[in-house]
């Protein structure tokens, strides 16, 4: 009997080898059988089929050259008769020698002395032309030769046709044999396959007993059951395993001993501490494996389980938001981080939101473990959400009433309506002017609040910058063209795709062109430029229009600034605090350059990283 579990595992692989072989060995000769079968299908009969097709087609060309030779053309008639009738006897000996059925042998001495006549005809032939014209000939080749002919093409079909049966009698006898072959071959890797299973599981499981009886006692001391000795039913390496695991569970149990006292009493100061905070909150270690954990954190949950303490957390909350967050923040450095909220569903079905946050426990700057919060936020969520419709609300009121105010003018300056004076005229324009910036003013005030909301998401994806910043001037250079305006743009072949939202990327873009126009003349420059510095993408928009203060270089990132400038209107003080906070959102940063009488420059700088 082998002892050794090398050699226990060396015996199954044996067992496993050896019907692999058999079944191997069965399954060639198996091929072998059929593979002779059918060559003595196509050797033995269909070779006898193509003589008697060979023979056929070497006779019908004899007739033809017959009649060749009757019309006149004696040489060529008897040249391709003479090799037509070699053709012929080549095929016949052929046929001769390849005899395999009973009554095929009678066939062919038949066509041989049909053939020897058929000879002997065209002879016969030859000297009736000679003495008595082509007309005794013609007359000859139909009530002589023609009749011969038939009956040689008569004699040639016997023989195919007797072939031909054979051949299908002898393809059913090859069918039968494969099937039983292919039935005899399933039935013996059946077979080979339940000796092997059967006997491979018998011998796993001699091997395997004692294995999980040591990870059964591992389980035990995880879950801190009392622990029991180990039955050491083997010899071998696995025995040896058994003896030495028994010797480190007493050591185990002995220091648990030793320091239960100390431990419990810590454990039930925490318990006191962790049950009178009113948030959901539960202790993990390094290994997500619950410490501690008070009420509220069992309800917010429904966690069923009576002693959670010492079960993994996955094993205790199923929701994939929850630890799709625990993992981030642990794998980050345990950063505190409030814009971490998860939905949950209380016993009543309301919908509760809830921040989690993380902290990091340490000894002697060791991470041992984590401290979990969950925050209700509902009632901030209730909020946002108040503020959200009171936006949208906002927006329809005013978009209403200002889309009638802006058709009204537009029809009023178009002189559809009556001419107007020059007074009129000038208060339409203050009208229209007022109207377009309240316009911008709602369309603002519904992107900030979209910014400012949670549950706006930002879709990034990598983006080709001259592309974006190509769509942007694109759609910018009608106005641009109309007030006398050059726009133009340049990106460095060196300036990489970027991972950012190209939408609202674009929109900042558009934001710092349109500011730019305002602020030039017929005549003036605005240049965008897209470039890498420090591993970093930077996109200038210079223009050579009126500038801006120095000291409010600053200031313009502000919200609701606006600058004192007679001659630029329609500014709702929210486009460069839009712009900066998308930036922002990036990682990035937006800062300008300018002076009085010497353009503006602003420069958007975005990591790649």
């Amino acid at each position: 009997m082998v002892k050794t579990l090398n050699g226990k595992l060396s015996l199954i692989y044996i067992v496993i080898i050896l019907a692999m072989s058999l079944l191997g060995l069965v399954s060639v000769r198996n091929l072998i059988t059929i593979s002779n079968d059918i060559d003595g299908l196509l050797t033995n009969n269909y070779k006898s089929i193509q003589s008697v097709e060979n023979m056929k087609d070497a006779l019908y060309n004899q007739q033809q050259s017959l009649f060749l030779y009757i019309s006149g053309d004696k040489k060529e008639g008897l040249a391709e008769y003479s090799k037509n009738n070699s053709l012929f006897l080549d095929n016949f000996y052929f046929e001769k020698n390849n005899i395999t059925e009973d009554g095929e042998m009678e066939y062919v001495n038949s066509l041989d002395t049909y053939y020897l006549q058929y000879s002997q005809n065209f002879f016969t032939l030859s000297e009736i032309i000679q003495n008595n014209g082509k007309v005794s000939g013609y007359n000859f080749f139909f009530d002589e030769i023609k009749v011969n002919y038939d009956t040689i093409v008569k004699t040639l079909d016997n023989i195919s046709s007797l072939n031909e049966t054979m051949m299908i009698n002898s393809k059913a006898r090859v069918e039968n044999k494969t099937k039983i072959i292919i039935n005899t071959t399933i039935l013996f890797t059946l077979a080979s396959i339940l000796i092997s299973f059967f006997l491979s599981r018998h011998l796993l499981k001699k091997i395997l007993y004692p294995l999980n009886n040591i990870i059964d006692a591992i389980k035990d001391i995880k879950t801190n059951s009392a622990y029991k000795e180990l039955e050491i039913t083997t010899k071998d390496a696995l025995g040896e395993l058994a003896n030495q695991f028994n010797l480190l569970a007493k050591r185990i149990e002995s220091f648990e001993k030793s320091t239960l006292g100390q431990i419990l009493k810590e454990r039930n100061n925490s318990n006191s501490i962790l049950r009178s905070i009113d948030s959901p909150m539960v202790v993990i270690d390094k290994d997500y494996k619950v410490t501690m954990v008070n009420e509220n954190f069992i309800d917010a949950f429904d966690i069923s389980d009576e002693k959670p303490e010492g079960r993994y957390l996955t094993h205790l909350v199923n929701d994939r938001s929850f630890f799709s967050v625990i993992y981030d923040i642990t794998l980050n450095n345990c950063q505190w981080d409030f814009l971490n909220i998860i939905t949950l569903k209380n016993k009543n079905g309301d919908i509760l939101y809830y921040n989690i946050s993380i902290k990091e426990i340490k000894e002697e700057d060791l991470q041992v473990g984590y401290v979990i919060l969950l925050k209700d936020v509902t009632h901030l969520k209730e909020i946002e959400q108040t503020s959200k419709d009171f936006f949208a609300t906002i927006s329809h009121e005013f978009k209403t009433p200002l889309t009638s105010i802006m058709i009204g003018t537009g029809l009023l300056e178009s002189s559809k309506l009556g001419d107007l004076s020059y007074e009129q005229r000038k208060i339409l324009t203050t009208i229209k002017e007022d109207g377009e910036r309240l316009n911008l003013l709602v369309s603002n005030m519904l992107l900030l609040s979209k910014l400012e909301s949670s549950t706006e998401i930002y879709n990034k994806e990598y983006n080709s910058i001259e592309d974006l910043i190509k769509a942007s001037v694109s759609s910018n250079k009608g106005i641009a063209n109309y007030s006398g305006i050059i726009l133009e743009y340049n990106v460095d072949i060196n300036v990489k795709p970027l991972s950012c939202d190209g939408e609202k990327l674009v929109w900042v873009l558009n934001n710092l062109i349109i500011n730019a126009i305002r602020h030039c003349k017929d005549g003036d420059l605005i240049s965008i430029r897209g470039f890498l510095k420090d591993n970093k993408l930077n996109i200038t928009v210079t223009d050579t229009g009126v500038g801006i203060l120095k000291d409010n270089t600053t200031k313009i990132f502000d919200k609701y600034t606006q600058l004192t400038n007679k001659d630029i209107k329609n500014n709702s003080g929210l486009g460069l605090w839009i712009c900066k906070d998308i930036i922002a959102a990036h990682n990035g940063e937006i800062t300008c350059e300018s002076d009085l009488g010497e353009g503006a420059t602003f420069t958007i700088i975005i990591p790649y990283n």
